[in-house]
């Protein structure tokens, strides 16, 4: 699977990018809750509801050299060798942006965010046993199965699945005439309206509409793996993320005129 960099600004692994090999892709720690905030808190990203997927990786342009780890740890075997893929240290945290402009994202100089977790919340590599080792193994079978999840094929597969998910608040899952996920309001005057929806069709190709105007794919460039395209869940889930962080905008910008 090719991996896009889900950083702002960032378009490390999207076609229009330029290849370089020493880019490595880097996973976010899922399984690590407190880590993985700390990660979501140091990415300056407009969508505040924004959450990574396992499918969700950044580049290794947004860590700095001390968070890699190259020589092998492992305390039963091959301690010192060269790894065959550099990874990130267990306390590595995002610290670097290039190509993120705040004053075009419509946010201010976000506070800094430190570079590195607390060391005495987690681990040394060199304090583990062997088994942390085996698991890393383990752990790449189940990134591969939480992949087979995400990914679609068909409108069908993808209702399907959308079925089995925890849909964002407010959002109806609708199968007929076509896939579409719709925020709807109710209203004893009016009846029901549509305050946002995405809208399926059968080869996955995909329109987005707020407060009644379509929005361009493009907007939502940052969730997808194709603009022209849905292509996993994820990617659903994230622009339906997308379209709450627009009426969150909306909501301030009302408020702040009625101020």
């Amino acid at each position: 699977m090719v991996f896009k960099c889900s950083a702002p600004g960032c378009k490390m692994g999207y076609t229009s990018s330029v290849k370089d090999a020493r880019v490595t892709f880097h996973r976010f720690p899922m399984r690590d809750p407190n880590m993985l905030d700390i990660w979501i808190s140091a990415i300056p990203r407009d969508c505040t509801k924004w959450r990574p997927t396992a499918s969700s990786r950044l580049c290794s342009r947004h860590f700095v050299e001390d968070d890699f780890v190259l020589k092998s740890r492992d305390t039963s075997r091959d301690v010192g060798k060269t790894l065959k893929f550099r990874r990130l240290a267990d306390d590595a945290v995002p610290s670097k942006w290039p190509g993120y402009d705040p004053q075009c994202s419509g946010k201010g100089t976000r506070k800094n965010k430190p570079r590195r977790a607390p060391v005495k919340s987690r681990k040394s590599l060199s304090d583990q046993s062997p088994q942390v080792f085996q698991r890393l193994e383990v752990d790449s079978d189940e990134e591969l199965r939480l992949l087979s999840e995400d990914v679609v094929s068909s409108d069908r597969e993808l209702y399907k699945k959308l079925y089995k998910h925890t849909l964002p608040e407010g959002f109806s899952l609708l199968r007929y005439p076509k896939v579409t996920l719709a925020k709807i309001s109710t209203s004893n005057n009016n009846g029901m309206d549509i305050f946002a929806s995405l809208e399926v069709e059968k080869d996955l190709s995909f329109r987005i509409y707020h407060r009644h105007t379509r929005i361009e794919n493009l907007s939502a460039a940052y969730c997808l793996s194709s603009i022209s395209k849905i292509r996993s869940v994820s990617e659903v889930i994230n622009i339906l993320a997308f379209l709450i962080s627009k009426d969150q905008i909306l909501e301030e910008e009302i408020c702040g005129d009625n101020a």
